[in-house]
């Protein structure tokens, strides 16, 4: 069971959690995201006019954001873990 202590100490945990700005405002989550959304575009620009290899080089590009974001932020370009 916690004791009254413990609770608190997890409560002012969880808040400074939830008061975290820079949340995914990275550059490396931006570039993720961008490169994703133009991709999607793509594709369901692709999709729609019926040219599958359009459609297929779309899901290509969001594997490659996905991969970029992760990248950038193993060199540091995305944000720290947080501490616990």
């Amino acid at each position: 069971m916690e004791t009254e202590q413990q609770s608190a100490e997890r409560q002012k945990e969880l808040e400074a959690q939830m008061r975290d700005p820079h949340d995914g405002n990275t550059p490396a989550a931006w570039t993720a995201v961008i490169i994703m959304i133009v991709a999607s575009a793509i594709g369901a620009w692709g999709l729609a006019v019926g040219a599958m290899p359009i459609f297929w080089l779309g899901v290509i590009l969001v594997i490659v954001g996905v991969v970029a974001g992760k990248v950038m932020a193993m060199m540091g370009f995305g944000q720290y873990p947080k501490r616990s």
